[in-house]
């Protein structure tokens, strides 16, 4: 077999060297497609989930969402499960689901501020007297 090919011992390995690294950087891509994937279908169950609770105890036309929203920003209320399963009369379950899909808009929120605030920062700023 060696006889019969043109490359050195040396070029061969290095040969299958860079094949290896390009099948693990592609198996690292295929990975990351999959977790990313993988998340995506979590959020998409998480929503729908809460819009089986917003739906199960009609949520969707009363004052929920401005209640929910007093909750958040008044500070006096800490927003859990058990409150909110009392206040709606939920199954603890529901509660649950209802509240992990707040917690993920106001996560979205958050990283959408700070991504923002980033932005503004590295934004090249003119001072006042050149505008």
């Amino acid at each position: 077999l060696a006889s019969n090919c043109s490359l050195t011992k040396e070029q061969l390995e290095a040969r299958i060297e860079l094949l290896r690294g390009k099948k693990e950087a592609e198996e690292r891509a295929k990975e990351e497609e999959s977790s990313e994937d993988e998340a995506d279908t979590a959020l998409v169950k998480m929503k729908e989930r809460f819009d089986e609770v917003v739906e199960k105890y009609d949520l969707r036309d009363g004052d929920a969402a401005a209640e929910v929203a007093d909750w958040l920003t008044s500070g006096e209320w800490i927003m859990t499960t058990k409150r909110v399963a009392q206040r709606w009369k939920m199954e603890y379950e529901d509660a649950e689901a209802f509240i992990r899909w707040i917690a993920k808009g106001l996560e979205f929120k958050a990283q959408n501020a700070e991504a923002a605030a980033q932005a503004s920062a590295a934004s090249p700023a003119l001072d006042s007297a050149e505008v």
